[in-house]
């Protein structure tokens, strides 16, 4: 029995193109992050685990891979549109807006919603509390806002 040493990453346009693009340090290692040449391509990923066997010069990998995985690279997208007040009261607002009009090359699946301070910091903080609003949504009520401030967001 030989134990895992770390996992070896292929990815390519197809099963016939792949090319190693990468290797974790060691079996603890269970993340990768690609860098994708160009965006808006299907990218396909396989992962291998390695042991000493399979590290061996002029060793060839003969275990069985990964499912493959598709993925197709994204860009960030664009602010949302027409971002305004809609409601709110002395400790509350409620902020509507528009749908982007470039979703990065992915669909949107909802918004995060970050504010300041008050006081004019330039450190954001959730406004939601770990909550993401639905795509579908586009409005927000967010709570505990003080009196007299100067809120971004």
């Amino acid at each position: 029995e030989c134990p895992i040493l770390g996992y070896v990453i292929w990815a390519g346009d197809s099963e016939q193109s792949m090319t190693q693009v990468g290797r974790t340090p060691s079996a603890l290692d269970t993340a990768f992050t690609f860098r994708y040449v160009s965006p808006d391509l299907e990218y396909l990923f396989i992962v291998q685990a390695e042991n000493w066997k399979t590290r061996a010069p002029g060793a060839a990998f003969s275990g069985e891979n990964s499912t493959t995985l598709h993925a197709v690279s994204a860009n960030v997208p664009s602010a949302p549109t027409y971002v305004v007040r809609s409601g709110g009261s002395q400790d509350s607002i409620e902020l509507s807006w528009g749908v982007p009009e470039f979703d990065g090359g992915s669909p949107i699946t909802r918004y995060s919603i970050f504010v300041n301070d008050g006081q004019g910091g330039s450190h954001f903080t959730d406004a939601m509390q770990g909550v993401a609003v639905p795509y579908s949504q586009r409005s927000a009520m967010i709570y505990g806002l003080s009196s007299g401030y100067y809120y971004a967001f």
